[in-house]
């Protein structure tokens, strides 16, 4: 399906819906250099008792990428999202990001709560409060930028699959590993360079201090094998008013993928804990 938004951009989206605006909706955001598509992996069907519309932001996946580097800003991206989430009309809206889609995520919750039931962040992260932190991860994705500018696509790729982030994902089956490999392979480098330019954890505005006044139910997922986001869940879950955090044992970054059916699990079982389900 695409969505055309009011300004124009064309936005690609994947729906699992019974057509029962009555019914919640979970909405999906990838990470960086993901897709919609990475949500087949713990929800192939339609799950009972909610529908399930995974996004593809503004430069990744098949939706537009434009040059603008305002179109990846967290206040462009979280109108965009009110503007796809309004237009289903269901009565129930929870909100999942993964990585940077967990930062994006977080930004909508900040500017938008009433329009959520439930907010779920999967090894995301509310920004860089102390300001050498945030220029050393600036000139970390700046040379990520160049390195797009000057190799490409693959050896960006090759680098990034290297990261020691995502380093249990080696333990994964070889077609699993082609397939992460393939779809960073397909990303827009316009989509990367602006992404990371104007909404790396180094650039985006910190939402330290505006997560205290989310008081919608939140639920925080983590890797046992990711230690950095461990840390960071571990001081969230005491900011947010209202949240539970689970770690996903065995898995690092990517718990979705690494293990899917543990995730999908927690995810009905947050839904089912709100009382929303309706079948």
């Amino acid at each position: 399906m695409i969505f055309k938004s009011s300004t124009g951009l064309l936005i690609s989206l994947a729906v699992q819906s019974s057509g029962n605006t009555k019914r919640t909706a979970l909405f999906c955001i990838h990470g960086f250099a993901g897709s919609k598509k990475e949500w087949k992996f713990p929800f192939p069907t339609a799950m009972q008792g909610f529908d399930i519309i995974s996004i593809d932001l503004p430069g990744f996946g098949e939706s537009d990428s434009p040059e603008n580097p305002d179109c990846y800003t967290a206040d462009f991206t979280s109108e965009l999202l009110a503007e796809i989430i309004e237009s289903f009309k269901y009565k129930n809206n929870i909100l999942l990001g993964y990585s940077m889609g967990g930062r994006y995520a977080l930004s909508f919750a900040c500017r938008f709560p009433r329009k959520l039931v439930g907010l779920i962040i999967e090894s995301g992260s509310p920004g860089i409060e102390d300001r050498k932190e945030r220029n050393k991860r600036v000139l970390a994705d700046e040379l990520v930028c160049s390195l797009i500018q000057a190799g490409g696509i693959e050896t960006f790729t090759d680098y990034w699959l290297t990261r020691s982030i995502f380093k249990t994902q080696q333990n994964l089956p070889y077609e699993t590993i082609e397939w992460i490999r393939n779809e960073k392979l397909n990303s827009s480098p316009a989509g990367l360079i602006n992404s990371l330019t104007v909404f790396g954890t180094g650039a985006m505005p910190h939402l330290w201090n505006d997560i205290t006044n989310v008081e919608i139910p939140v639920m925080l997922i983590a890797g046992s094998e990711d230690e950095k986001y461990r840390a960071i869940q571990n001081i969230m879950i005491d900011i947010f008013p209202s949240a539970k955090c689970h770690i996903i044992e065995a898995a690092g970054h990517n718990t979705h993928i690494e293990k899917p059916e543990q995730f999908a699990k927690l995810i009905v079982g947050f839904i089912n804990d709100l009382g929303l389900v309706q079948k």
